[in-house]
């Protein structure tokens, strides 16, 4: 099933007017032929290898053969860390319904 569900445009980006905040932004498209009422998505960022942020979030409401847009503040997270090449994230359907 999470097969039919495709993250696409996904990356890490920080607020352009304050400078202070970290956010997640991507697209989720549902390449089934029925409605999911919500999708649990995992994001995990690293740097130098060691974990610096997991966040379990959800998206709500995605119709069959639809895309949605969202986006998901990474709390606590550094925005200068998005600057070093070290840092890596990952984003992954943990769960649909």
């Amino acid at each position: 099933m999470w097969g039919d569900l495709e993250l696409i445009h996904v990356g890490l980006s920080s607020d352009s007017e304050s400078g202070n905040k970290v956010s997640l932004r991507g697209e989720i498209r549902n390449k089934t032929s029925r409605h999911i009422s919500t999708v649990h998505l995992r994001v995990i960022v690293r740097s130098n290898g060691i974990v610096v942020a997991s966040k379990l979030f959800s998206v709500q409401g995605l119709p069959a053969g639809a895309s949605k847009i969202f986006s998901q503040d990474l709390d606590g997270l550094e925005p200068r860390l998005l600057k070093l090449s070290t840092t890596k994230f990952d984003c992954s359907v943990e769960s649909s319904f």
